[in-house]
């Protein structure tokens, strides 16, 4: 069900004699989770995978909202892409009036490319120090 949707048992609410007994009308409100977004019948979720990860085939366990584990892994030789979706069927929200039916869950997947800044410093630095040798003149260090 969708939130804000509402939810009616006629007949249901408390009994007094001499009167028409009423119905009882809920109102659903969605509550957040702090990893699965919903919209509609479907769900997202964020994961981000190191840059090795991204080049190599990535792999890990999503724990669904009803505990099951998934086991999400990339195709063999599929290289992901920032800010790339991955759908699979049938793994999203149940359908209202159709408890068999589900929508898609979607993996957002980022890239941390941290590991290449660090890389790319510790080189320019390198290259920096490399440029500062003065060709063999004597250095005074410190003991």
């Amino acid at each position: 069900m969708q939130n804000g949707q509402k939810v009616t048992f006629p007949g249901e609410a408390d009994e007094v004699p001499e009167t028409i007994t009423g119905g009882i009308v809920f109102f659903l409100q969605q509550k957040e989770h702090p990893k699965f977004k919903r919209m509609g019948d479907d769900l997202f979720v964020e994961y981000t995978s190191t840059l090795a990860e991204a080049l190599c085939g990535y792999q890990f366990i999503l724990t669904h909202l009803d505990n099951r584990k998934l086991l999400i892994k990339s195709q063999p030789g599929e290289i992901a892409k920032p800010d790339q979706f991955k759908a699979i069927n049938d793994e999203g929200m149940p359908m209202y009036q159709r408890p068999f039916m589900r929508g898609k869950l979607y993996i957002h997947l980022t890239i941390d490319f941290r590991v290449i800044t660090r890389a790319m410093k510790q080189q320019a630095a390198q290259e920096a120090y490399d440029e500062d040798d003065d060709g063999g003149a004597q250095r005074v260090q410190c003991v």
